[in-house]
């Protein structure tokens, strides 16, 4: 359980511009948003849907919260980061994002990285109470991300990509921190690294690495990436063409409703022989298979419609 980082719609645009792009429209793997960046947080645990949902003991909650408070109150860092937690989602106390940022920094202070992380994230958000400060912000993305915290490192190498948060735009510096970020196999970064190499921002513009990076990260189902490899083995691009893969990769893509993923698939569809599509459906059962559990992967065996017969 913990805060997620806080950049929305984060990733970068990798500029590839699809063959489905609509006429006068220029596609990309994914469209920039200007919200203003905000602090997400995720319940503490995943509770299987059902019915009726269970009821609380509000007795044993109010019970956990005293010793959870009561250890934060000796210092137990642990217990300061879970208390910050019940305050920023409001379980078992009022919510209070201003006494959330307090704890989180009571354990920060003794070096707890998630805690480290959270600190960075309301401080780059602001807002109810908290007063937005850059410079601290960044201050606490970098003691996590020195610690190895692979959401602090990411942030950083987005904010130096993207020249924000007070920082002045450095792409070595970027690379510089998804590079810490991919070592960790992060998908994201590894994405974003990718589009630097596609794009030849801070390092030599390099098709074949920026297609290794986006394969990285697309067989971990990062839809974007996935949206790109589809599009570099229709067009050859870093790769060999092979639509056999495209269609496989569109299909992954769209299966999570990428918006450019579901026309490619459309355009695919009507371009490919039909034994080309079922090879590249039964690359994308296989891989949903080897990679999500049972019952999601019934769900979504058939990740497209059959291709129309004209």
């Amino acid at each position: 359980m913990r805060l997620r980082n806080a950049l929305i719609g984060a990733l970068l645009t990798a500029c590839i511009t699809p063959v489905w792009a609509e006429e006068g429209e220029e596609a990309t793997a994914a469209p920039e948003q200007t919200e203003a960046p905000t602090a997400k947080t995720e319940p503490p645990a995943e509770v299987p849907a059902t019915k009726q949902p269970p009821k609380i003991d509000e007795k044993k909650v109010k019970q956990l919260v005293d010793e959870v408070t009561k250890e934060a109150n000796k210092g137990n860092p642990d217990a300061q980061y879970s208390l910050a937690l019940l305050n920023v989602m409001g379980k078992g106390v009022p919510r209070d994002l201003k006494n959330g940022l307090q704890w989180f920094l009571k354990a920060a202070n003794q070096g707890h990285a998630i805690a480290q992380h959270n600190a960075g994230v309301m401080y780059l958000g602001g807002g109810e109470g908290i007063e937005q400060d850059f410079n601290k912000a960044i201050g606490w993305f970098k003691k996590a991300a020195d610690q190895d915290y692979v959401e602090s490192q990411f942030n950083l190498g987005l904010m130096y990509e993207r020249g924000e948060g007070g920082i002045k735009q450095d792409y070595a510096k970027a690379i510089q921190w998804y590079q810490k970020a991919v070592e960790q196999e992060y998908p994201d970064a590894q994405y974003n690294l990718g589009g630097l190499y596609l794009r030849g921002l801070g390092v030599k513009k390099d098709i074949a690495k920026a297609a290794k990076y986006f394969t990285a990260a697309a067989d971990q189902g990062q839809p974007d990436a996935q949206n790109n490899l589809a599009l570099m083995y229709f067009e050859g691009q870093g790769v060999k063409k092979d639509p056999v893969q495209a269609y496989k990769w569109v299909l992954l893509a769209s299966v999570q409703q990428h918006p450019i993923a579901l026309k490619g698939r459309e355009q695919l569809q009507q371009s490919l022989s039909k034994e080309e599509l079922a090879k590249g459906e039964a690359l994308a059962k296989a891989w949903i298979k080897e990679r999500v559990p049972a019952a999601a992967a019934q769900q979504k065996a058939a990740p497209a419609p059959a291709a129309k017969e004209e």
